[in-house]
């Protein structure tokens, strides 16, 4: 799920009057300003990274490391599986054999510095996110020994830098169907 931030403007007539004092008006900024300057990028990660365990790992038996107020890339806290980049990013995400089961979510392309999601080795079922190929720094993207099926996006073709077991720039395979265990 894409969330998009919603802007609320505000607008207050004021009619003077005699005893009006315009030294004691008061302009404060709606709560929409606040809300939008709570959702920043590192909200945005952690939003993605927690829909992510919400989707594979709903009991939390193997995320349990992972909080939904804490920060993967600050200091204090550890996201299991989860590695930045020097600007603070998430750039890795490797939970490979980790019992994960479930659908891979959207919100993965929420996470821009992403340059490595290894996923292989667990029990995850339906389709590759199309929105995976928005990310442009995607390098390796290993999915395989798991129960996908459907199409593989088009938009994993169109990735430059994308290695791994699912290199489809490497591969003449967009519009083949995937099933199984790989």
């Amino acid at each position: 799920m894409r969330r998009k931030a919603l802007l609320i403007s505000w607008s207050v007539a004021v009619r003077p009057t005699p005893s009006t004092s315009y030294g004691s008006l008061l302009c404060a900024a709606p709560p929409a300003a606040a809300a939008a300057e709570a959702s920043s990028p590192r909200s945005a990660e952690v939003d993605a990274l927690m829909e992510l365990k919400a989707a594979l790992d709903p009991s939390g038996r193997a995320l349990a490391s992972w909080a939904g107020g804490g920060d993967p890339c600050g200091r204090g806290d550890y996201f299991e599986g989860v590695s930045c980049d020097a600007r603070g990013r998430v750039a890795a995400i490797a939970l490979q054999g980790k019992g994960l089961a479930g659908t891979v979510p959207p919100a993965l392309a929420m996470l821009p510095g992403l340059t490595g999601l290894y996923l292989h080795y667990n029990d995850l079922r339906g389709d590759i996110p199309r929105e995976l190929g928005g990310l442009p720094d995607l390098a390796e993207l290993y999915l395989g020994v798991n129960n996908l099926s459907g199409p593989i996006p088009v938009e994993l073709g169109r990735l430059r830098s994308l290695q791994g077991d699912l290199a489809l720039p490497r591969l003449d395979c967009l519009g083949c169907l995937m099933s199984g265990a790989s």
